[in-house]
Formats: structure tokens, sequence, C-alpha cells
């Protein structure tokens, strides 16, 4: 017997609830509650599920804790852990804020070969050595730390606060795990979630580079801190640390982490800005086989860049960007393949209501084009419903309660290759980036294809049709 069914058995016999009630209740049949009471079966959907269970008047926690077990049966333990971590990882990246600043101001006497003992003091002088580093016109910083990486990356996001940061190039040596199981995803998960967090802020200056573990040859330091003042070697258990300035030894750590990188392959490539976001993206669609044309979106706003036409896209272009060549190409390629694409864009409808009130298009860097028009905007999404009804354009709404979507950030995925990362954040300039390790790459694909089908988290296509038809007709007269 299935843990769920063990659990949903105990709960019925402590109630002392017929299967006729039951039957009543729910609405599902006495054979399939017989059933999935003794284990023979699950519930053919989590629809069907969550009736068994509000049958049962059980309370809100006890209801939650029975879905979990649901869904965890239904797909298996590993790959319900693997599917949350990216869920996870999706609502991380959507919400940034900056973190406050514990470290202080602290002036550091420093010694040759100094023992640094505490994480808080560790934290600290990292914190000191990166102001001291950015006094340098062209500032370095390498880092080999991991798996806590969190450990640095508070540090990280908090320098670029201070414009005096604006200068400082990262670059990041990752061992990753083989990809042997669905656990291994996630430890590889957590790590690109910081990545992704730090190519956002810092850009084109931050470099991160990947190997998978059996091959860094980090035996004599586990994790290593260097800037081109001083370097900073740190125990496997974050508690101490040796700090390092004399010249020699330095550059002898210096050779090693670049004898390191040299075996190690690009993790992240970021575009910095307008033209390099289009020239990339350009690049993909261009290599990508258009015969059998397949784009995945996944954002706060829907994706409506297929339900625009190519007279309206050329009106509200910047003009300025008209007489860029990579923008004029992009859409030359992008509109002549766009009616044979089949696309599936995953939203919320907040997002829906933003667009509808700002106008902007979320897909292109900002700046590209100009608000459209409130009558624009209607004839966009009757373009858009028209290809939903069709078949050509499927629509899928988030459970905003299970995932929470933000505009800054959309993900887009074009033909199941490269997922491209794009940022829309508060001062800070457009970047984008794209995951060059092919195991993360499938893992963001997996979920993305997950997520069309999991009601937990979505609404089915059925079911957001409607709701989004709903919504026309009642604000807009759809």
């Amino acid at each position: 017997m299935s843990v769920f069914s063990e659990h949903l058995n105990a709960l019925i016999q402590k109630k002392s609830l017929t299967l006729s009630y039951l039957e009543k209740e729910s609405g599902l049949s006495i054979a399939l509650i017989s059933k999935i009471k003794t284990g023979k079966r699950l519930p053919e959907s989590e629809e069907k599920a969550i009736k068994l269970l509000r049958a049962l008047h059980c309370s809100a926690e006890k209801e939650k804790e029975l879905l979990k077990e649901y869904r965890i049966e239904r797909i298996g333990r590993e790959k319900y852990l693997y599917m949350e971590e990216i869920r996870k990882m999706l609502n991380s990246l959507s919400h940034y804020s900056s973190p406050i600043n514990i470290y202080g101001t602290t002036e550091f006497k420093f010694e040759k070969n100094q023992i640094v003992s505490g994480e808080n003091n560790i934290k600290t002088l990292i914190h000191y050595l990166l102001e001291t580093e950015t006094s340098n016109n062209c500032a370095v910083l390498k880092i080999l730390l991991q798996p806590k990486f969190s450990f640095l990356e508070d540090c990280l996001v908090l320098a670029v606060s201070n414009k005096n940061m604006s200068n400082l190039h990262l670059e990041h040596i990752i061992s990753l795990r083989e990809l042997n199981d669905y656990l291994s995803n996630c430890e590889n998960l957590k790590l690109a979630n910081s990545c992704l967090r730090l190519a956002s802020i810092y850009k084109s200056h931050y470099q991160a580079f990947y190997s998978y573990k059996a091959e860094l040859p980090t035996d004599f330091f586990p994790y290593c801190v260097l800037t081109s003042q001083y370097g900073l070697l740190i125990s496997a258990d974050y508690q101490n640390a040796l700090l390092i300035w004399e010249t020699a030894t330095l550059n002898v750590l210096n050779r090693m982490f670049d004898s390191i990188k040299q075996g190690c392959r690009p993790f992240i490539h970021t575009t910095d800005g307008v033209n390099g976001f289009l020239q990339a993206y350009a690049e993909n669609l261009q290599n990508s086989d258009t015969s059998d044309d397949y784009t995945v979106g996944i954002s706060c706003v829907p994706c409506i860049m297929t339900s625009i036409s190519p007279e309206l896209a050329m009106r509200r272009i910047n003009p300025e960007l008209k007489k860029n060549s990579y923008v004029m190409n992009f859409l030359k390629f992008y509109f002549t393949n766009q009616r044979a694409a089949k696309d599936i864009t995953i939203f919320s409808m907040d997002g829906l209501k933003l667009f509808m009130q700002t106008g902007l298009c979320y897909e292109l860097p900002e700046g590209c084009c100009d608000a459209f028009s409130i009558e624009e905007r209607i004839a966009i999404m009757d373009s858009f419903m028209q290809k939903a009804e069709t078949g050509q354009l499927i629509p899928i709404l988030v459970r905003d309660e299970q995932l929470k979507l933000s505009p800054e950030l959309v993900i887009t995925v074009y033909n199941f290759r490269n997922p491209i990362f794009m940022w829309h954040l508060p001062e800070i300039p457009f970047s984008s980036c794209y995951i060059q390790e092919a195991g993360i790459q499938n893992s963001i694909m997996d979920f993305l294809i997950y997520i069309q089908n999991a009601e937990d988290i979505t609404y089915s296509r059925q079911e957001s049709l409607a709701i989004l038809k709903e919504y026309m007709n009642n604000h807009f007269q759809y």
C-alpha cells in the first residue's frame, strides 16, 4: 500500500466515514474510492485527489500534507524533489532584494600568513578584501568556493551596490556533480541559481567555469578567494582561513587557480545591452531547425511577440534601432519564421494585467520598442486568443500561490535548446545570459515540459483558455 493510501485510509477510519458518504461528497465512484483506499490505484488527476480529500473535511494543513504525498507517489520522490528545486530556483531568481550590511567597516591589521577563525570573521575579512581590491583600476576576484557558496554570495551582491565595485571582474570556478540521478541535479541547480544571480548583476564582468567534481585538484585547499593583493584559503567547515599576502606564495596560488581554470569549460555566457542580446538570440534562431520551430517561454507577462504583426512591430520599434543591423536582421528572421512556430507561453494573470496596463513587450530589452496603445494591446490579445483557440499558441496560466513569477525575469527556450535568461532589474542595465552546461539546460527544459501538466502548479490548457476568455470579455469585450 502506498503512503498516500495508507494515510488516507487511516483518516477515513478515524472519522468513521463510509464509501457511500465519500461517493456523495466527492462525486467519485465507490469502485474508484475503494481502489484508492486499498492502494490499488491513485486518483487519475490532482483534481480528483482534491475532491476526495475535501470530502474528508480535514484541516488545510492535513490536506496539504496528503496532496504532497499524492504528488510524490504519482511521479516518484526523487523527481518530485528535483522539480521542487527548479521551482524554488525560479522563485528566487524572480525576486531580488539587497542584503543587509552585517559586515561593518572593520579595519584589519594584516600579518603574514595570518590565521582567521570564525565564519563571521571570515565573511567580514572577505568584504574588506573586496573593498580594498576595487581601489585598483582593473580589480579581479578569483573564487573557488563551494558547495556553501552562499558564504560569499551576499558579500558579492552587497558589493555591487558600491559604485566603486563597477570595475570588479569575477572569475568563478565551480565543480558540478556527474548527472547520475535527480538528486545530483538538485545540487547542481543550487549552484546554478547562485551563478545566475551574479550573472544578472555583474553581467559581462562575471565569468563562471565548471568541471566535474573528480577533476578539480583541490585537496590542498578546499576553498580559495584571490585578489591581486591577497589570498584567502578557507577550510572545508568554513571556520578557519589562512590569509596570504606574501608575493611568491600569492603567485603560486594564482598559477594554480589559472591551471585549474584551463581544465574547465565556460558555464555561463553573458550578454550586455540590446546589441549583445539580439546578436546572441539571432544566432540561436539561425542555428535551429526552422522546419520544426518550438518555443517555450515562462515569465510573469505572456509572450506576445508572435501575436504582433510585422507592420505593428516596425511602427513601434525604436527609430534609432532601425539603423542597427542586428535588430533588423532579428526582426526579419523572427517574423519570417513565426507563422510555422508552435509556441507555449507560461505566465500569470497578474502579468497579463500588467501588459494591458503598460503595453510593454517584456520579451525584448527595455528601449527596443515603444509601449503599444490600448487599441494595439487589444488587437495583439485578439490575435493571441485566436492563435490559442486554433492550437498554434498554447497559453498556460500558473497558480500564483505555487509559483511566483516576476516581469524582472523572462526565460525563453527555442526548439528546446539553450535557455535564455533575461533580466529587467531596477537600476541595473538590461542583461541576459545562456547556461552552457548541458545538464542544467536539460533540467530547465525538463521543468518546462513537466509544468505544462503539473496541476498543482499550473491550470490545464482548457482552464487557462477559459480564464483568459472571461478576463478579456469582462474588460475588453473580446
